[in-house]
C-alpha cells in the first residue's frame, strides 16, 4: 500500500487569474483535479501556473492541459476519436481552454 504524506503546501494567487476564472463560473461541472509534476517544476508552476506546451514541441499533437482527478499515473496522452458515447478512464481530463483552470493550492507529497 502506498501512503501519501504532505510535505509542503503552497497557496498561489496570481494577478488576473481569479477574474479570468470568474468568467467561467456559469458552468456547473467543477472538479478538484490533480496534476503531477516533478519537484523541479514547482517554482515555474507557482509563478506562471500550468502552461500549455507549444504545438511545435516534440511529442505533442495539440495544445492542451492534461490533468487527473486522482493520484494515479496516467497511461498516456489523449488521441482524437470518432467514437460516440465514450468516457475517460482514471478520471483523466483534457482542458483546451486555460480560462477554465484555477490553480489555488499546490501540494508537495511524498510517497511512502
Amino acid at each position: 500500500m502506498v501512503c501519501l504524506l504532505t510535505s509542503t503546501l503552497y497557496i498561489a494567487i496570481r494577478e488576473g487569474e481569479f477574474d479570468r476564472f470568474q468568467k467561467c463560473q456559469t458552468l456547473d461541472n467543477h472538479q478538484l483535479l490533480w496534476h503531477g509534476s516533478r519537484t523541479t517544476n514547482f517554482a515555474d508552476i507557482l509563478d506562471q501556473d500550468l502552461r500549455i506546451a507549444p504545438s511545435e514541441a516534440t511529442g505533442y499533437m495539440f495544445e492542451y492541459y492534461y490533468i487527473n482527478g486522482d493520484v494515479l499515473i496516467p497511461i498516456g496522452y489523449g488521441v482524437p476519436s470518432n467514437a460516440r458515447h465514450t468516457s475517460l478512464l482514471y478520471n483523466e481530463y483534457i482542458v483546451y481552454n486555460t480560462d477554465l483552470i484555477n490553480t489555488e493550492i499546490s501540494l508537495r507529497v511524498d510517497f511512502q
